[in-house]
């Protein structure tokens, strides 16, 4: 069994990818997409290596450019990464013992340090109610069994450098998954670290994180449970921060009307 990692970046990221690299091992390859404008820009002697291949892709979007990497991949067993994280040698073969051990498991969710996030003490499986308990999946968590998934893919509505929303492409995908049949669970052994800060983080003072946060409401839970959860939101935010609950719902539903054409013209 072999484990690729697949890391979406940016030109002006690569030295940061080439630091990311372990020593080489038979079980593990990476697979990196590097978004770019304009001239293709020169690669980091240490990307020059047998595991690893490197895509190009001009266009804006980090859903865009994960789907690249998953249309891409050949590995049996795929990690999400970002391009600023430090992988755990021991994690990442604990992934591969997770899925030995689990032969119907189909996205395994593992823990990644360095951001405030809440991460579940014990091995669980993800279920449609886990996403009313509030629990959100970031995509560095994210493990997948190609096989399973197929032809699943980000939805590219969603995410960093999309249009109209700024996050939500990780609930998305799961949800998506689930309604497949895909069996996920998660596990809480450490995988890697990463720099402090998620897009979520942003919410009260970014229009596009809060117009993505009814947009996902909408897109899981469908028209009026997302009205509900996003004025539960407002409210939390109006009780424990003093912060204009008018302001967020009205975001919020701009969120949900837009997901609503989304739905309406491509079915979302």
């Amino acid at each position: 069994m072999t484990l690729e990692i697949l890391i979406a970046t940016m030109a002006p990221n690569l030295q940061g990818v080439a630091q990311m690299l372990l020593p080489p091992r038979a079980d593990v390859r990476y697979l990196v997409s590097v978004q770019y404008d304009g001239h293709m820009p020169r690669l980091p002697e240490e990307l020059f290596r047998e595991d690893v291949r490197v895509l190009w892709l001009t266009g804006k979007g980090l859903s865009l450019n994960r789907n690249h990497l998953l249309s891409n991949a050949t590995g049996d067993v795929l990690l999400i990464a970002d391009d600023d994280e430090a992988l755990l040698p021991h994690g990442l073969t604990q992934i591969l013992d997770v899925y030995s051990q689990h032969p119907t498991l189909g996205i395994g969710l593992f823990r990644v340090d360095g951001f405030n996030k809440y991460f579940p003490v014990e091995e669980f499986l993800f279920t449609p109610s886990t996403f009313r308990s509030a629990y959100y999946v970031a995509s560095v968590e994210l493990t997948l069994r190609r096989e399973a998934i197929g032809d699943l893919r980000f939805n590219e509505h969603f995410g960093l450098g999309s249009p109209h929303l700024a996050s939500g492409e990780e609930q998305i995908f799961v949800c998506d998954a689930l309604r497949r049949g895909v069996e996920i669970a998660g596990f809480p052994i450490t995988i890697a670290s990463t720099e402090p800060g998620t897009t979520g983080e942003r919410f009260l003072t970014d229009e596009r994180v809060q117009r993505s946060k009814g947009a996902t409401f909408y897109y899981l839970f469908g028209f009026w449970t997302a009205i509900y959860m996003c004025l539960k939101e407002a409210i939390h935010h109006l009780v424990y921060e003093g912060v204009n609950p008018f302001t967020l719902m009205y975001n919020m539903n701009k969120g949900i009307s837009y997901a609503r054409g989304l739905h309406r013209s491509t079915n979302l």
